[in-house]
């Protein structure tokens, strides 16, 4: 991984420019930083001289919306089933969800799976762990 900030620039520009020979006049390029932002550089390159540079911070694409796929609301005591889930937008940063029972005594969940514990009937959420505050919910009946 790359980064492209503070003196590091001099350095790789340098390096740079030797692989940007065959088109001088204007390079751009990206590094992802470790909390999933976005550094865009762009440079212009005049005899082989940095003439104007800027560097943009584009926030990471945070999850807009979450669907628990599954029309199968049952399960039996001490059986699973898999809750499949979409995310959109497909290029979000952070795709990892946080999934949760509001009444583990009646079923737990953990990366989606669901099990069953006792007869019941209780809600399983997903919420997106990249603090866009999105969630679903589904209703899941426990039968013995």
């Amino acid at each position: 991984m790359a980064y492209f900030l503070g003196n590091v620039v001099p350095v790789a520009y340098a390096r740079l420019v030797k692989f940007f020979k065959a088109k001088p006049e204007y390079m751009k390029f990206t590094a992802t930083d470790p909390i999933y932002s976005v550094l865009e550089k762009s440079a212009d390159l005049m005899d082989d001289k940095l003439v104007n540079a800027s560097n943009s911070i584009v926030p990471p694409v945070k999850v807009t919306g979450i669907t628990i796929d599954d029309a199968d609301v049952t399960v039996s005591v001490g059986f699973t089933l898999t809750l499949p889930v979409s995310i959109v937008p497909t290029n979000a940063a952070n795709k990892t969800i946080v999934w949760s029972s509001e009444d583990k005594a009646i079923a737990t969940v953990v990366g989606g799976v669901v099990t069953g514990v006792v007869e019941g009937v209780v809600d399983i959420i997903a919420t997106a762990a990249d603090g866009s505050g999105k969630s679903d919910s589904i209703v899941i009946t426990v039968e013995a």
